[in-house]
C-alpha cells in the first residue's frame, strides 16, 4: 500500500473576495491520490490541485452531509459568508487508508516523525500567503503535538468557561494578528451534543 497526498490547498475564486480570509483546518484526507502520482513529473503538483478542485469541498460529494462538512456549512452561515469563501485545509497532509490494515490518521505511525518534519512549515505558509486571519482547527486535542510541530510558539489557552480539551484559543507570538481557535472534529462534537453550542461560539470568535 502507499501512503495518499501529499494535500495540497487552492484558495477559490469566492475566497478571494471575502471580506473575512479563515481556514477551516481539519485532521487529514480519508483517501486522496497517493504519493506515487505527486512525484510522478506528468502530474506532481497539477494533480495535488486538481484533487482539490474536483472535490469542491464536497459540494456534490457524499461527504457533503457529514459531520465535518455539515459544520463547514454551518459556520460560513453563521458568520454571514458563500461557504465556498470558507477555505479548507488540513493539519497532516498525508493519510494511510491505502497502507495494508490503515486507517486515515498516521498519529502513532513509525512514519509519523518523518512525515511531520517533511511537512513542516506548509500550514504556516499557507497562512502567511493566503493572508489568512482566523484559523479554526477542527483537529481535537490529540492533535494539538502537531499544531505545536507547525507553530512551535503555539499556546492553548482558556476560552470562556469551555474545557480546553473541548474549545481553546490558540496563540501564536510570531503571528499575533491571526487569531486561532481549536475544538474537536464535528463527528466527536455531534456524539456528544455539542455540535451546535460550539459551532455558536465559534461563529462569535470569527465576527
Amino acid at each position: 500500500g502507499e501512503l495518499c497526498g501529499p494535500f495540497v490547498l487552492e484558495a477559490t475564486a469566492e475566497f478571494d473576495v471575502a471580506p473575512g480570509r479563515i481556514l477551516f483546518v481539519g485532521q487529514e484526507t480519508n483517501g486522496w491520490y497517493t504519493v506515487e502520482d505527486f512525484l510522478d513529473p506528468q502530474k506532481g503538483l497539477a494533480e495535488a490541485l486538481l484533487w482539490y478542485r474536483e472535490f469542491g469541498l464536497a459540494e456534490n460529494h457524499p461527504a457533503s452531509r457529514s459531520p465535518f462538512w455539515t459544520f463547514h456549512r454551518k459556520i460560513a452561515q453563521g458568520i454571514g459568508i458563500d461557504w465556498r469563501a470558507l477555505l479548507w485545509s488540513n493539519l497532516v497532509r498525508f493519510d494511510g487508508t491505502r497502507i495494508q490494515n490503515g486507517r486515515g490518521s498516521l498519529i502513532d505511525h513509525p512514519s509519523e516523525a518523518g512525515l511531520l518534519a517533511l511537512q513542516r512549515g506548509v500550514l504556516a505558509a499557507e497562512i502567511d500567503s493566503l493572508r489568512i486571519n482566523t484559523v479554526i482547527f477542527l483537529t481535537g486535542p490529540n492533535y494539538d503535538h502537531i499544531i505545536r510541530n507547525e507553530f512551535s510558539d503555539a499556546e492553548f489557552s482558556v476560552f470562556g468557561q469551555w474545557p480546553v480539551r473541548q474549545l481553546s484559543q490558540v496563540r501564536c507570538l510570531a503571528r499575533p494578528s491571526v487569531r486561532m481557535i481549536r475544538t474537536y472534529h464535528p463527528a466527536y462534537l455531534r456524539r456528544k451534543r455539542l455540535f451546535d453550542p460550539v459551532a455558536d461560539e465559534i461563529i462569535r470568535f470569527c465576527l
